[in-house]
């Protein structure tokens, strides 16, 4: 968020319970919906994401799907 104000967008939160998207910003007539996701992995001055499936029901047969 402090990115994107720093950038001069306009940054707008939901009202509710389990939006779709963390916040909006608004640039240049421009709407962007942003979903914030998390880590912990710091290396070389950079932030380390792996983005996979896991599964996440009792169908899961234990493959991980890397995209």
């Amino acid at each position: 968020m402090e990115w994107f104000a720093s950038k001069g967008a306009i940054v707008c939160f939901p009202i509710g319970h389990s939006p779709d998207w963390d916040f909006i910003a608004e640039r240049g007539g421009r709407l962007l919906r942003v979903q914030v996701k998390t880590c912990i992995s710091f290396h070389k001055r950079r932030w380390g994401v792996t983005l996979c499936t896991r599964g996440g029901n009792q169908s899961w047969n234990g493959l991980v799907q890397t995209l």
